[in-house]
């Protein structure tokens, strides 16, 4: 637990010097109110300059057999899961992530397989990758919005890169 402190730390201080605020909330949802695009259940969003992450769902996340002496662990885990991701478009919108970062990170989301226990969907399929799996689970969003999601779930676990 420890080490998810640590790395909690490092990541708010260098997205607090880019200027960009993490703000931990109760739900997103009800953070960024009812007229947000944000549906119930959003366990993260990266809104006006700045971080929302929601512990409701951080909480939800815990499997119920998880031993109670290690459940402060894991919710502190779906935290920094989501903060990997949401910082990714932090790092896009303020210029740290240039086009031909995203565009190197783009072809990695798009040819990288997901771990099968990391996916959303795709069970039983070789060859999917973080770009398949946001496109199964937001089949709505431009391809631009798609690779930029991709891009972000891939850093959610980047110690598997």
């Amino acid at each position: 637990c420890n080490s998810g402190i640590a790395t909690a730390i490092f990541l708010a201080e260098r997205l607090q010097k880019l200027g960009i605020p993490i703000n931990v909330v109760n739900s997103v949802r009800t953070a960024l109110g009812a007229k947000s695009a944000a549906p119930e259940g959003t366990e993260g969003a990266y809104v006006n300059q700045m971080i929302y992450v929601g512990l409701d769902v951080a909480v939800d996340k815990v499997p119920q057999d998880t031993p109670a002496h290690l459940i402060d662990s894991v919710v502190l885990q779906n935290l920094l899961d989501v903060l990997s991701h949401e910082q990714i478009h932090a790092l896009k919108d303020v210029g740290v992530l240039n086009d031909s970062d995203m565009s190197i990170l783009t072809r990695m989301a798009t040819s990288k397989t997901r771990p099968e226990g990391f996916r959303m969907f795709g069970e039983g399929q070789t060859e999917w990758t973080y770009f398949d799996d946001v496109k199964a689970s937001q089949p709505n969003l431009s391809k631009i919005e798609l690779e930029e999601e991709a891009v972000a779930e891939l850093f959610i676990k980047a110690q598997d890169l």
